[in-house]
């Protein structure tokens, strides 16, 4: 049997790191992580289960005094040593051992091309799904997803929500839409299906503001935005998944 500790130090050890040592074969995990822990020692401790893990929900949040409730958590108490490290080198991340099939964070797009590099390197993850959680988008009046352009306002070269026939004047959030672009390109997860964004936890409330990004293809750079209030096979099989 492992020793509890051994990847963490007992001062910040939490009791789910610490049981995390103590077993092995996990293959699915989702913390729900509340108030000031940093969500790299808990990275650390499921590493543990690096052979077996395949699905990965972390959501991190905190008690917001202006608000007086709990809403997400931006950064996920990563700090931006941490972040540059792991852009300079993939390897060093605690998620780098992982073999994951399906991640979801709710972590802000700048902060996701540091956290998700890892996988730049490996052959695994199909699935992203960036969760921003209702309450979030209503307390700060933002989308880390979707921006919308008032009149003629110039848009720097970030692509429409919907095209074609009717198109509105919602946009990709530029640092959303440089986390897919980057994602999607020979730089990024070449192994990557798709990527979601938004609040799925209650399902019986679809969202314009959910969206699917689907890649048309095994490493190529072309995609597809498709609106979770438009029907599409590809939801379907999302949420299955």
């Amino acid at each position: 049997m492992a020793q509890a500790g051994t990847t963490t130090d007992v001062e910040h050890s939490d009791p789910t790191e610490i049981f995390l040592d103590y077993f092995q074969g996990l293959e699915e995990f989702y913390p729900n992580q509340a108030g000031v822990v940093v969500s790299k020692y808990t990275w650390e401790s499921v590493c543990h289960h690096s052979s077996t893990l395949k699905r990965f929900i972390n959501h991190s949040r905190f008690y917001d005094e202006e608000l007086e409730d709990w809403t997400d958590l931006p950064d996920m108490m990563i700090s931006e040593r941490d972040k540059e490290g792991y852009r300079d080198d993939p390897t060093s991340s605690p998620l780098y051992p992982l073999n994951l099939d399906f991640i979801e964070l709710s972590c802000e797009p700048i902060n996701l091309l540091g956290v998700l590099n890892p996988f730049s390197r490996k052959d695994c993850l199909r699935i992203v799904h960036v969760r921003q959680s209702r309450k979030n988008m209503e307390y700060t009046s933002r989308s880390w997803g979707i921006m919308v352009i008032i009149d003629d306002e110039p848009v720097d070269e970030t692509p429409a929500v919907d095209e074609g026939e009717n198109p509105s004047n919602e946009y990709l959030e530029p640092m959303f839409w440089a986390f897919v672009e980057w994602a999607f390109s020979y730089k990024g997860i070449k192994s990557l299906e798709y990527i979601l964004f938004g609040d799925y936890g209650r399902p019986e409330q679809m969202s314009r503001g959910n969206l699917l990004i689907c890649r048309e293809g095994y490493g190529s750079e072309d995609f597809r935005i498709i609106r979770e209030s438009c029907p599409a096979p590809k939801w379907d099989y999302v949420k299955k998944e």
